[in-house]
């Protein structure tokens, strides 16, 4: 790790997210090939980021990580949409692509600190529930040429967020399963039977938390944490009133439009 040097690579990936294009996989000389590696690299993308567009994180993607895996990424505080107004997007051959899931908001900070955070303490410090649809593209032409440490670097294809009403957060703790259903216009509903990837909402932020504390890097007052999709990615019209419901839980209108 103290031989590598992530700066090349992610002045590269940030200039791609800057400018909404997407390149070949990073020259062999500067790509990441360790999750450390991947991970450097993210957190020099986000300083090249805030300090261009004079931003901040606002948030985090997470999962409960497979073998071999971390799964975690920052979220933009440009690139989060309350569901009431428009969600500017780079769209993926003319479509929205999205994912449903929660959004923990987080009521108070968590500094980086050596020792855990127990659970109890975590869900001290969640004020709300939200609905949410992650926005999803990634820089790279094909990434699935890609090894994992170098999507890591990218961001995990994280574009941004949309943040809807508050839920009831009893039941979004306890919702391994959603029935969810999208309209589009005055179409009629598609309905997806939503599970999620960990079959568990609130356990990728348990692990994410104390991911982040042993790198050194705190969680803030006001940040959303989003923990895995219940239906994967679904492609959604540009410039189209858009209706999805979370059946006994919420419901929360918003449109797409292109940057």
């Amino acid at each position: 790790m103290t031989s590598f040097n992530a700066i090349p690579a992610a002045e590269i990936l940030a200039e791609r997210r800057l400018t909404h294009t997407k390149g070949d996989r990073l020259a062999e000389t500067i790509r990441p090939k360790t999750l450390a590696e991947g991970f450097a690299v993210q957190q020099q993308v986000l300083e090249y980021w805030c300090s261009k567009r004079a931003d901040k994180v606002a948030g985090w993607k997470c999962l409960l990580p497979p073998e071999g895996k971390w799964v975690v990424a920052p979220i933009y505080g440009s690139t989060v949409f309350e569901a009431t107004r428009s969600a500017n997007i780079w769209p993926s051959n003319g479509l929205a692509r999205i994912e449903p899931e929660f959004a923990f908001e987080l009521g108070n900070d968590i500094p980086a600190r050596s020792e855990s955070y127990s659970k109890a303490e975590i869900d001290q410090c969640i004020s709300e529930v939200r609905m949410a649809l992650e926005l999803i593209e990634g820089r790279y032409i094909d990434p699935s040429l890609c090894e994992f440490p170098e999507l890591l670097a990218d961001g995990l294809f994280n574009q941004g967020l949309v943040v809807g009403p508050v839920v009831d957060r009893t039941l979004a703790y306890a919702a391994a399963n959603i029935d969810i259903s999208m309209r589009y216009g005055d179409g009629e509903p598609q309905r997806y039977e939503g599970k999620h990837q960990n079959q568990d909402a609130i356990a990728p932020l348990y692990w994410l938390v104390n991911f982040l504390r042993a790198q050194g890097v705190p969680l803030q007052h006001g940040q959303f944490i989003i923990t895995g999709s219940y239906a994967g990615i679904i492609e959604a019209p540009l410039d189209t009133d858009i209706t999805m419901s979370y059946c006994g839980l919420g419901e929360m209108s918003t449109r797409f439009s292109a940057w």
